[in-house]
């Protein structure tokens, strides 16, 4: 047990009988009138046999304890969570009922039996009422029109927070696991957002192989002698008395719900390879798409290189008298712009080098000739350019070499 749960105890322990049947009268005192309770209306109400001096100064007591509290200055006294805490952990007289009693429509149907008897746990608690069934993920939640006529819920700020409070409740329930198989979480107790002023009754239940959450809400102001003992008495019921035909039928949905996932697994796999099918050959229409259009271009531009080609004979049979001559450098600059255009479409001439060895990766013998003192295979003349595109040729240049 933790050390802030035993120092409570403590304090528990600490109070009187008197203190005590002072607290359980209060806090049912409150439960009934939905007012601060004072220390004149609590003596016109119960005789202690005491006056009322004496019973404010127990009310100072409790309320330094931690159990009362003023909502305001002028007010009387109300309880606190740990007050409604200690009332339910020591106090509390539980109710029995006789759940049959609440069952007045007959039904084959046992899921509306079971949406039938948790309306009338809603009606006769007054508060709402949440089945939940943990395989079939199915849910009923009843008690909307007697929760709302609670005082509490005539404030539209507190109606928001019981909507947000039990939307995460809802969000959660598949993963909610109970330390115990019954649980009363009362104000700040509530692991849920937005709980801190509400209450809330948690029973597990198991019908043959299923098991299920019952849940209570309602405000911390509620008749804990009832609703606990309906709650369990709910549960009690449900383990003994729910038939083998609800079991089979649970059965029978259970089978079908994994049919249907089954069949959601094996669609949704044809879906994703079907899916990946089309990507992919999306993906290789879109390359061979590129590839023609690239070669198409390479076509385009290999034009070219027969123009270049008679730039290149014509300017070497100009005079030297006349390569300043203004006509004549301006042919020359055509084919400057072609080169330039050829290379900014990553078009590189195939470098050759004189006097190097013949490479047959990147060039085209033409003509074998003799020279004296040269090794057999030494480039001695370029023919005509090669050209390359991203380390592929289009054209090998056309050399001489040494025979």
């Amino acid at each position: 047990m933790p050390l802030t749960d035993n120092l409570i105890l403590l304090k528990f322990i600490m109070l009187t009988q008197r203190q005590q049947q002072i607290l359980k009268n209060l806090i049912e005192d409150y439960v009934e009138l939905a007012i601060p309770i004072s220390s004149d209306l609590f003596e016109k109400r119960h005789d202690f046999g005491i006056t009322s001096p004496t019973i404010r100064l127990e009310f100072q007591k409790l309320t330094k304890e931690g159990f009362l509290k003023k909502p305001h200055i002028s007010a009387g006294r109300i309880p606190t969570d740990k007050a409604y805490r200690y009332f339910v952990d020591n106090l509390l007289k539980e109710e029995i009922f006789e759940i049959e009693n609440l069952i007045n429509v007959q039904t084959k149907d046992k899921l509306k039996f079971f949406q039938i008897l948790t309306k009338n746990l809603a009606n006769l608690s007054k508060c709402l009422i949440l089945s939940y069934f943990e395989k079939e993920r199915s849910m009923f939640k009843e008690g909307w029109e007697e929760i709302l006529k609670e005082p509490e819920f005539t404030e539209r700020e507190y109606i928001l927070k019981f909507l947000s409070y039990l939307e995460d409740f809802e969000r959660k329930i598949e993963n909610l696991n109970l330390d115990s198989d019954f649980k009363v979480y009362i104000g700040r107790e509530n692991p849920f957002k937005k709980g801190s002023e509400f209450t809330l009754i948690l029973s597990k239940f198991t019908i043959d192989s299923t098991s299920g959450i019952l849940a209570l809400f309602g405000p911390k102001r509620m008749n804990y002698n009832k609703n606990v003992g309906l709650m369990k008495s709910f549960k009690n019921f449900v383990e003994k008395n729910m038939s083998e035909e609800l079991k089979k039928e649970i059965e029978k949905l259970k089978k079908k719900l994994e049919e249907a996932e089954k069949l959601k697994e094996e669609y949704l796999i044809s879906w994703q390879r079907a899916r990946a099918d089309l990507l992919n050959y999306k993906k290789e229409e879109a390359e061979r798409i590129l590839d023609l259009i690239k070669k198409a271009n390479i076509n385009l531009l290999s034009k070219f290189f027969p123009i270049l080609d008679n730039f290149e004979m014509a300017e070497k049979k100009i005079p030297e008298d006349l390569k300043e001559n203004e006509n004549v450098k301006g042919l020359l600059l055509i084919k400057t712009q072609i080169k330039d255009f050829l290379k900014s479409q990553g078009i590189e001439e195939i470098e050759v080098k004189i006097g190097e060895k013949f490479d047959p990766n990147w060039q085209e013998v033409v003509e074998e000739v003799e020279r004296e003192g040269e090794e057999s295979g030494t480039v001695v003349e370029e023919v005509q350019k090669g050209y390359k595109i991203e380390g592929k040729i289009l054209r090998p240049a056309k050399v001489k070499v040494v025979k």
